[in-house]
């Protein structure tokens, strides 16, 4: 294709006249009516003109250079488009997730599964898994740590990652960065769809996603056992508590620091005689939201009451309680989290 390069030709694009008053199509002569043919105007080829260079002229094109004789670079530039577009196309809604975003693995890594599709954070591609992808933190780029090496008492975010030119095969990152991790060479998109925590002596805790949600993932710990709520489990944050005026209790051991709302198992109880009251709220909040009744009579201590429930926490992953008695008891095990979508 060419631009025309007759005689009489303008060195540059002339501005357009207003649009006419009448806009229709063209119509033929017809000497028998006297029916005048439609004018043909500059304005007119210009448009069609350039509406055609551009498409062969575009990146996406090839952008390629007009080539006087060439009569299927039409053809071929729209071709292009198509191939370019293929990888970055919509299949998947903005922020679509579907399957399991991982799975806990060891100590040391959890795998993305084969099945499990999303769309990227930027929602410009559809990240689709066909085999699964093991992520260690004790490897290094693809499928490893995005940089560094594995830190105790973390959070690591997990990403998937993928190559919009179709090079590399969607894999796994882990990171410190909950929102901006160092991709691998090749690696262009991501999306977080994970965090795990890897607790003070470097073992990841287990962990599973229990509900996969338009707002968010709910992320649970996984066989928690507590034979004692006096002693404790691995996640418990309080531990017989006696507090008789509202006392800050920290949760950021297990709940991440994007997280606004945990999982948590609250127990109340009374050591020795009497009957009191146990209660639970986020910190600085002025109603209670959690309240127990605990009676005991001798000298064990009694379980009274005990509930799973979810419960928001401040911005620094805080919680508070308070007993109505001396003698009553509290304990706090986080149990698991929400992380939002990103």
């Amino acid at each position: 294709m060419h631009r025309i390069d007759t005689v009489n030709v303008a060195s540059e694009l002339p501005t357009p006249d207003s649009v006419g008053t009448t806009v229709g199509y063209f119509q033929k002569a017809d000497p028998l009516s006297d029916q005048e043919p439609t004018k043909l105007s500059a304005d007119w080829f210009n448009d069609v003109q350039e509406n055609l260079s551009h498409v062969i002229e575009d990146p996406d094109g090839g952008n390629t250079a007009l080539d006087k004789g060439n009569y299927t670079q039409l053809k071929e530039a729209i071709l292009a488009m198509i191939e370019a577009n293929a990888n970055t196309a919509s299949v998947f809604p903005q922020g679509y997730m579907q399957g399991t975003p991982f799975q806990y693995v060891s100590a040391s890594s959890v795998k993305i599964p084969a099945g499990f599709h999303c769309r990227d954070g930027a929602d410009t591609r559809d990240i689709s898994f066909g085999a699964d992808a093991v992520v260690s933190l004790s490897a290094s780029g693809v499928n490893g740590l995005d940089t560094g090496t594995e830190a105790n008492s973390a959070f690591y975010y997990l990403w998937s990652i993928d190559d919009s030119t179709g090079t590399h095969v969607p894999a796994g990152l882990f990171s410190l960065s909950a929102t901006n991790p160092n991709l691998p060479t090749g690696y262009d998109k991501k999306r977080r769809v994970g965090v795990v925590c890897n607790d003070a002596s470097g073992n990841l805790i287990p962990s599973y996603v229990s509900h996969l949600g338009l707002d968010g993932l709910s992320i649970q710990y996984k066989g928690i056992v507590i034979d004692n709520f006096i002693s404790g489990g691995p996640t418990n944050v309080l531990i017989n508590g006696s507090a008789t005026t509202y006392t800050t209790v920290s949760c950021s051991a297990f709940i991440p620091p994007i997280c606004k709302f945990g999982l948590f198992l609250f127990a109340g109880w009374t050591s020795g005689n009497g009957t009191a009251r146990t209660f639970f709220r986020t910190l600085g909040n002025s109603v209670d939201e959690l309240s127990f009744l605990t009676t005991a009579s001798g000298t064990s201590d009694t379980i009274s009451d005990q509930v799973l429930m979810p419960m928001e926490v401040d911005a620094s992953q805080r919680l508070e309680y308070k007993n109505s008695l001396s003698n009553a008891r509290a304990s706090i095990t986080v149990m698991g989290f929400k992380l939002p979508h990103l």
